[in-house]
């Protein structure tokens, strides 16, 4: 029965049913209808805060800092197109930095700090570090390998330090199941990117040590599976 009444707004004068209104908080239904409810609720807040309402930036057109391809959008601080364009240079500029605080560590010393030159056990790139005992050039690198080593872990197979840049440079950058090159600046899910493969798979009681992992391509190793 409620759902045949209908009501007349008190602000565009409209006739309209009971279900476009909001519920007033002490009760009953309120006078406005819902669009005038919302127009006129902005235009008080308005008032309320002695300013507009803020409304995003119409889109503009951006020259994406890595690729070069042009895009659309209506964030003022937008640098690159994607995702990928985003991490790749995020890993220059920080391989342009490295470059540059390895030619202040070729002094010795800046300000009070001993700073050290090493490559990343990891993903093989420079860094410059201030830590006496620093492996890793990042601490993604790091949680991936202690991913790395967790999941050995999980089933229970033998563990030792595993360097992915010693085992990249023992085989050669070649990708042990299909021969061909890794692309060293390709990160997953890129099917290039390069990984590491367990000889005997984890899941059939191999374990995690230098002599039972091998370069290989993520494609090729998402190939190969459990097998």
């Amino acid at each position: 029965m409620s759902k045949d009444l209908k009501k007349a707004c008190i602000k565009c004068g409209a006739v309209r049913p009971l279900g476009d209104y909001y519920s007033h908080r002490k009760g009953g239904i309120r006078g406005e209808c819902k669009p005038c409810a919302r127009t006129y609720g902005v235009a008080r807040y308005a008032a309320k805060v002695g300013r507009p309402i803020w409304k995003p930036d119409p889109p503009r057109a951006v020259q994406c800092g890595h690729c070069g391809t042009e895009f659309e959008t209506r964030r003022s601080v937008a640098v690159y197109c994607s995702v990928p364009c985003s991490t790749r240079g995020s890993q220059a500029r920080h391989r342009v930095r490295a470059e540059r605080k390895m030619r202040v560590a070729a002094a010795g010393k800046r300000g009070k700090r001993v700073w050290q030159s090493g490559q990343c056990v990891r993903c093989s790139a420079p860094f410059v570090s201030s830590a006496k005992y620093q492996a890793y050039c990042s601490n993604e690198c790091q949680r991936s390998d202690a991913r790395d080593v967790r999941r050995a872990r999980e089933r229970a197979a033998f563990v030792a330090p595993v360097y992915r840049a010693r085992v990249f440079t023992r085989d050669k950058y070649t990708c042990q199941l299909c021969g061909e090159s890794l692309e060293m600046d390709s990160r997953v899910p890129s099917p290039m990117a390069p990984t590491l493969d367990h000889i005997v798979p984890l899941a059939r009681g191999g374990s995690h040590e230098p002599a039972n992992v091998q370069a290989a391509h993520f494609l090729c190793n998402n190939k190969k599976n459990d097998r």
